[in-house]
């Protein structure tokens, strides 16, 4: 295991995907399983908040496929459909919300009284503005500053389908303020994001390799990260052929995986 805490550009590079390409030789990600933390202090936070019982007890999938003033993503419906059959029958709860259900005050709401989410939509990052970086919802942005001020029960585990969540301003590459560190700052323990634009075909593979890993146990964040360095090493087998895929892969699975 290696827990990568960058700072400077190294903050903007996928250190879990190192490797002598070239050379056909293991890369990184064949040897470790890595993840990422914004500070030492959140992953010492993280750990220090570890419930007994891992074991999701409430879980969303929140799905907006055609949000307000953005292009539509064909692949989100069937992304959380896939998502509800996997998780609704092994939690103690299930909640799923999509399309004209998935509003601000709608994603809001469900934040405030679950575990788990899953959310698929499209990720949009504010450089000037950091905490105005935002989840697109039907009818307007899930910002940053929201996220924060959610009255959480408990976060455990998020999975961000979503572009850019992961990566902050370029120019303030050590100012660690991104869609996935709001999650992990309201006190998620393990968060799953992306670096850069991902494919929406590929981010449904991904998705589907990840949730069939989980539930082949108990499913617990804990074994998050794990599921996660399965999937991109499934998925890199399954659809090396399709030369958009494997930049999308390498983009997609950057972990902040806080406590396992």
């Amino acid at each position: 295991r290696i827990w990568w805490c960058p700072t400077a550009e190294f903050a903007l590079l996928p250190l879990h995907a190192a490797g002598a390409y070239e050379k056909k030789r293991d890369s990184l990600s064949h040897i470790y399983i890595s993840s990422y933390t914004p500070t030492l202090a959140t992953l010492v936070r993280a750990r220090r908040q570890v419930s007994r019982d891992a074991s999701p007890q409430h879980s969303v999938a929140i799905g907006q496929g055609n949000p307000d003033g953005g292009k539509p993503l064909e692949c989100v419906a069937p992304e959380v459909a896939f998502v509800a059959k996997r998780l609704a029958p092994v939690v103690s709860s299930f909640m799923r919300l999509e399309d004209s259900d998935a509003t601000v005050k709608g994603a809001f709401d469900a934040l405030n009284r679950n575990q788990w989410l899953h959310l698929a939509c499209h990720g949009m990052p504010s450089r000037r503005r950091p905490f105005e970086s935002s989840f697109a919802m039907r009818d307007g942005p899930l910002m940053i500053k929201d996220i924060i001020r959610s009255n959480w029960q408990e976060p455990q585990f998020a999975f961000l389908s979503a572009c850019h969540t992961t990566v902050g301003d370029e120019k303030s590459p050590d100012e660690s303020i991104h869609l996935a560190a709001a999650m992990q700052f309201s006190g998620f323990r393990s968060v799953i994001g992306s670096m850069w634009s991902v494919d929406d075909e590929v981010a449904q593979e991904v998705v589907s390799g990840f949730y069939d890993n989980l539930i082949d146990e108990p499913p617990c964040y804990r074994r998050g990260r794990l599921c996660d360095h399965q999937t991109t090493r499934d998925t890199r087998s399954n659809i090396a052929h399709q030369a958009k895929a494997m930049p999308n892969i390498v983009r997609f699975l950057r972990t902040a995986t806080m406590s396992e």
